[in-house]
């Protein structure tokens, strides 16, 4: 049971004496060409449908991983604002995606309902807060005065007996 494509490449070989692999080396060529073209003209169309959904005050992401917000755009350029008061000029082509703007949620509670406990923490009195454990400090080392008594010397490691004398050394 073979499959249809290799029956055919193998007729063809047969009557033109080429080699049936190098068919098959063609047809897959001609599909990845194929498939790539396709990819790439979805990228265009995407990059092209965000473009359009510009407006000044849009938050963006850039390719570069730059998020930042929409100020305005001239002619192929976009004029983002990364942090208050920068203003930096991309082309258009720089332009990932356009974020949408979060909906509010009804369901979520307002912030002073729900106060952030890190903050919380910040804010309490240090009487609840546990005081840190310090070590106590080492006792201080006694200055080498004649006064500070002084402990045992150690006793001196045992020499090396010496090596006997050479009877030719005479």
């Amino acid at each position: 049971m073979t499959l249809p494509l290799l029956e055919l490449a193998a007729t063809t070989a047969k009557k033109s004496g080429s080699s049936p692999i190098l068919l098959l080396l063609v047809v897959l060529g001609g599909g990845y060409f194929f498939i790539m073209r396709r990819q790439a003209a979805r990228r265009r169309a995407a990059q092209d449908g965000a473009a359009g959904a510009l407006e000044p005050g849009s938050r963006v992401l850039l390719r570069s991983g730059l998020y930042a917000t929409l100020v305005r755009t001239e002619g192929d350029d976009l004029i983002v604002e990364p942090s208050p008061g920068v203003e930096q000029r991309y082309h258009k082509q720089a332009l990932l995606r356009v974020i949408p703007e979060p909906e509010p949620d009804e369901d979520v509670a307002a912030p002073s309902e729900h106060p952030d406990p890190l903050e919380q923490a910040y804010e309490a009195p240090s009487a609840t807060r546990e005081e840190p454990v310090v070590p106590p400090a080492p006792p201080a080392v006694a200055a080498a005065d004649d006064e500070a008594p002084h402990a045992a010397e150690p006793p001196a490691p045992p020499s090396a007996p010496s090596p006997p004398a050479n009877p030719q050394d005479g």
